[in-house]
This record gives structure tokens, sequence and C-alpha cells, in this order.
């Protein structure tokens, strides 16, 4: 279980944390309350960590329903050498994520305005989603979206 993130990753997941409660307030990005939102939406997504760990550079990871961006956010800062795809059904949370993307320099971060019934595959090496759809719905997601004779869903 991941208790702890890497310091450098503490100032970038603080700005992040500072644009969600500034477009929160606006957008209603979130019901979580600000002081549960480091353990709840960062730590948790930390938990996807060690599935990075095999991925070469330049693979992509999809976040199924990424919402306000979680994991996607997480995992892209912690490997800036994947490409990350947000895909997101809502027009303001994704374009909240090209907020984050734009703030902090995050060029590997791809967020996609899309439904994933609708997108065309996106040939990831890993799938990852958080409180969104049934289990048929992530294997029909993931049987589009995986790249074809290998990939993970953890």
């Amino acid at each position: 279980m991941v208790n702890e993130l890497p310091a450098a990753l503490e100032a970038p997941l603080g700005r992040y944390l500072d644009l969600l409660d500034r477009w929160n307030r606006a957008h209603a990005l979130t019901a979580l309350a600000p002081e549960a939102r480091y353990e709840e939406l960062i730590l948790d997504s930390a938990q996807l960590l060690p599935w990075l760990d095999p991925l070469p550079a330049q693979a992509r990871v999809a976040d199924f329903g990424t919402g306000m961006g979680i994991p996607a956010v997480v995992l892209a800062l912690a490997r800036p050498d994947l490409r990350v795809a947000a895909v997101d059904a809502s027009a303001k949370k994704v374009a909240f994520l090209r907020q984050v993307r734009l703030e902090l320099g995050m060029t590997h971060l791809e967020p996609l305005h899309a439904r994933l019934e609708d997108l065309p595959p996106l040939d990831a090496a890993l799938g990852v989603a958080k409180a969104v759809g049934t289990l048929d719905q992530l294997l029909s997601w993931w049987g589009r979206h995986g790249r074809p004779g290998g990939g993970s869903w953890p």
C-alpha cells in the first residue's frame, strides 16, 4: 500500500488541489470536502503507481471516466514519460483538466471530451477507472481501448 508520495510530487499535487478548490467553487466538480481530498483523491490514486513500473516510455494509460482527473493527474505527474489519456463525457471536467495541463505544464496529459463508446480506440497499455461504470462496461471499454494482444487492467 502506498502511503507516501515522492517528495517531487508534493508541489505539483498541491497546485492541482488548489486549482480544484478554485474551480470547484464555480463549477461544482466534486462534493468531496477539501480536507478529505488529499487522502480520497491523491493517496487513493497513488495505489496505482506500482502498475506503472513495467510500462515503457511513451506507453499510453487510459483513465476511463476521469472526472476531475483522478487518477490521471497523479499518474501523469508520477510518470511524465507516459501519455495519459483522461477521458470524460463532462465538458466542464475536461475544461478543468485542460487548465490543469496548461498550468502544470503537463503536455503528456491528454484531456479528451468524449463518450468511451464513441471514441476511436486508444491503444492503451494500461486502463484505469475510479467509481465509474459496471464491470461489464469496464470490460467493454477495455476491449475497445486496450492495446491489441496485451495491456493490463489493475
